[in-house]
């Protein structure tokens, strides 16, 4: 089941599709984040998408070369120009996207809210070929030596072959999803083996050969919510998990506990310098987190909303946090205090459930609103 969330239409949509270039400096004489251009679809692509009925995304766009691909649980997928915002190509796909999409050179893979995974033309949005996996993809598909490996919503894990979608193998898991928090299915690649989590609680360790389990780890501190949805992070030797119980874990590479850290939720933490962790949490705040020994060095509340998702922008003097959040603003916090150093608005009603993706080239950063709207946002440090 989705969870709810209560999210206003963005309003004025005009006749054409919309490239706005307009500038919000944050303080004079901190580090600066604006708006750049956004895309939005014209009034009559809105009104006759009747796909998807979602309000929000859940993966973030990817960056192709001059392109940023996204995809909507509206109406499928987009790819624009990253320097303009101007639309290049649009593939309409039946209920909608909201997994990860996943670039490899000249293709592109996808898995839809029809059950179906594809692999399209990163040029022209052509379709290369279609497997029909029977229920809604989820999450971010994890690319192996000659095998993609993704999920789908009813907990069960496939491994497709790159070329021509032929299901190698399958892993069903019998599970409750009747509170299964949407989004979940995201493995990882950590010595030798796929490891995902499941709306269950548990995390599994998945031969990719086959999909045999060599290892599984469970735990449901919370009486409600269980699901391990984020990716897990392969780092110093052993897995950072974080799960919709409450909590950050770090694991060994014997699946043993080194550290647990209170605050959880959907989303990857984010590897920083200087021994650091970022989270955005579920419970609303940003937290800093000594990799050491998973003590808290700092945590930034939220006025309003959730994080959904961060990124670390590097520069030569200093770097930059920048939070998504599910209510309006887009914030940018010092990564040594977490104090905010400026926001920019997404608009009245709008907020972010995607992660934020990066772009080195131009120094932008891409995420999508409610209602799949794309925004470029420029950093200055």
């Amino acid at each position: 089941m989705r969870a709810s969330f209560l999210l206003l239409i963005l309003a004025g949509c005009s006749s054409v599709e919309r490239i706005t270039d307009r500038l919000e400096p944050v303080r004079e004489g901190k580090p600066v984040l604006s708006r750049g251009w956004a895309f939005v679809e014209s009034e009559e692509d809105y009104a006759r998408m009747n796909a998807g009925q979602g309000q929000f995304t859940s993966g973030s766009p990817v960056i192709a070369g001059e392109k940023v691909i996204f995809g909507s649980d509206r109406f499928g997928l987009m790819a624009v120009n990253k320097y303009t915002g101007q639309k290049i190509w649009r593939r309409g796909i039946p209920d909608g996207v909201s997994a990860q999409i996943l670039v490899l050179k000249d293709r592109l893979y996808v898995g839809g809210d029809d059950g179906v995974f594809r692999c399209l033309d990163v040029a022209s949005g052509a379709e290369a070929w279609a497997t029909n996996l029977g229920l809604s993809v989820q999450g971010q598909p994890l690319l192996l030596q000659d095998r993609i490996v993704t999920a789908t919503m009813d907990d069960a894990v496939h491994a497709l072959d790159p070329q021509t979608g032929k299901v190698l193998w399958s892993y069903r898991r019998s599970t409750d999803t009747r509170t299964k928090i949407h989004g979940g299915g995201n493995p990882t690649l950590f010595g030798g083996k796929v490891w995902v989590g499941f709306s269950d609680g548990s995390l599994l360790a998945l031969d990719p050969r086959d999909g045999a389990v060599s290892s599984e780890q469970s735990w449901k501190d919370n009486s409600k919510f269980h699901d391990v949805d984020a990716r897990p992070v392969a780092w110093r030797g052993g897995l950072l998990v974080v799960s919709f119980d409450g909590k950050l874990r770090f694991l060994g590479a014997e699946s043993n506990l080194i550290w647990e850290f209170p605050a959880g939720g959907a989303r990857s933490p984010v590897i920083g310098s200087q021994d650091r962790i970022f989270l955005p949490s579920s419970d609303g705040a940003v937290y800093a987190i000594r990799g050491a020994n998973g003590k808290e060095l700092w945590k930034h509340v939220l006025r309003k909303g959730v994080p959904t998702g961060a990124v670390l922008v590097s520069g030569q003097k200093r770097d930059l946090l920048v939070v998504a959040t599910s209510e309006e603003k887009i914030l940018a916090l010092d990564p040594d205090t977490g104090a905010e150093l400026g926001s920019v608005g997404l608009g009245k009603g709008s907020g972010s459930f995607s992660s934020l993706t990066s772009d080195g080239e131009t120094g932008s950063i891409f995420l999508l609103s409610s209602f799949s709207r794309l925004y470029q946002l420029r950093v200055t440090l």
